[in-house]
């Protein structure tokens, strides 16, 4: 455990940024031209990149950091998208070290759709049709929450839903996570299931990674990622995995990878807060509902929300300010559609409106429940944290 910690402290200092003339830090305050790479899906009006370039006097010069940028119209680029930025970058307001400046309003000129990497630009194409698809056969609101929870491009959700979501504790079903990657296993496993299962878990394997960078790779996807991908593989040599024991590999192969993401990724912490929580008390606190029926999963689901809520709680109380007073009742109620909204969602991408139809039936019940649940008052109560 020593060794481990080591290790971790050791990647933290090392990462930790040097102001020197190729960091994008450097140059607060100043007018900047630059070229830098989309490494997350961005919202409709904020957006995370890493910086490249730096152009001065007609020449460009290598440069590295990343920069948060808040503009309009945001939701129009992609992951891995090569642009030119134009502004002039500010310190940021939040600590975390990985953000090493902010562009307020810039000009932005996109370079290259998927950036200098083929891989990117095959993604980004697919992710476009697939959401295209969606469009198809889905009439909004319906079409852009199909595209959040199965894809992860959540920056076309209303905002007034986006809201009512965050007012009844819901906001983790807009997040791509576990059950994805279940679904993606399953299907892979079906389609390859007359080849060995060694053969077939690796096509699985396979299949999470690409899916991964098509969602986006935020935190909860890649701890998902990588617990799916641990499990299959321990099948493959026949070894047993211990749920606790495979969230800590994931959580260490993520904080190598990015050592700051422990202390400054909120949505790292919650995936990983929530997941700690259902493997640790979701056992111990089913026995405290036994008397109560299962029907729509009503027991597993009230243990399984009142056991992610252990260690997100507080969380959402540090960073957001308060909580949702009703979001074990909302999650009792809405969950048990979750399944089959994304299972319709996927579906419809291959039949169409055919499977289409009945998953727009359970969406606008959802959203009616949603929002009439978030209009009830108190449905989100503020605490003040000094």
């Amino acid at each position: 455990m020593l060794f481990l910690g080591a290790v971790l402290a050791g990647r933290y200092f090392f990462e930790l940024p040097s102001f020197d003339v190729n960091y994008i830090g450097s140059y607060l305050n100043q007018n900047v031209i630059v070229e830098a790479r989309f490494i997350q899906p961005p919202d409709e009006n904020m957006g995370s990149l890493e910086v490249l370039k730096f152009k001065e006097l007609n020449h460009w010069y290598e440069l590295h950091g990343r920069v948060t940028v808040f503009a309009p119209f945001l939701n129009e680029f992609e992951v891995g998208d090569l642009v030119e930025i134009t502004g002039t970058p500010v310190a940021s307001e939040k600590p975390d070290p990985r953000t090493a400046a902010v562009f307020q309003n810039p000009k932005i000129r996109l370079i290259k759709s998927g950036g200098e990497w083929d891989f990117f630009r095959i993604i980004s194409g697919v992710k476009k049709k697939l959401i295209n698809r969606l469009n198809s056969v889905f009439p909004e609101p319906a079409a852009s929450l199909a595209s959040g929870i199965l894809l992860g491009a959540r920056s076309s959700i209303p905002k007034d839903i986006k809201d009512d979501f965050k007012k009844t504790g819901l906001t983790h079903i807009l997040a791509v996570s576990g059950f994805n990657i279940t679904i993606v296993i399953a299907f892979v496993s079906a389609i390859f299931a007359y080849l060995p299962r060694k053969i077939s878990s690796l096509c699985s394997v396979v299949a999470i990674v690409i899916f991964t960078f098509l969602v986006g790779a935020s935190a909860s996807v890649v701890r998902a990622a990588i617990m799916g991908s641990l499990t299959l593989i321990a099948k493959m040599f026949g070894r047993r995995t211990a749920g606790m024991r495979t969230l800590l590999v994931a959580g260490f192969i993520m904080a190598v990878l990015d050592p700051f993401i422990i202390f400054y990724d909120i949505g790292f912490q919650l995936s990983f807060g929530a997941t700690a929580g259902l493997i640790l008390f979701g056992e111990r606190i089913k026995k405290y509902f036994e008397a109560l029926p299962n029907w729509l999963c009503l027991r597993d689901n009230l243990s399984a929300t009142c056991s992610a809520q252990v260690f997100t709680f507080p969380l959402l109380i540090f960073y957001f300010g308060g909580f949702s007073a009703i979001t074990t009742a909302a999650n009792l109620i809405i969950l048990p559609f979750i399944s089959p909204l994304m299972l319709g969602s996927f579906l419809s991408l291959i039949f169409g409106k055919i499977i289409a139809a009945p998953t727009l039936l359970v969406f606008d019940f959802v959203i009616y429940v949603i929002h009439f649940l978030a209009s009830l008052p108190f449905s989100f109560i503020e605490v003040g944290i000094l």
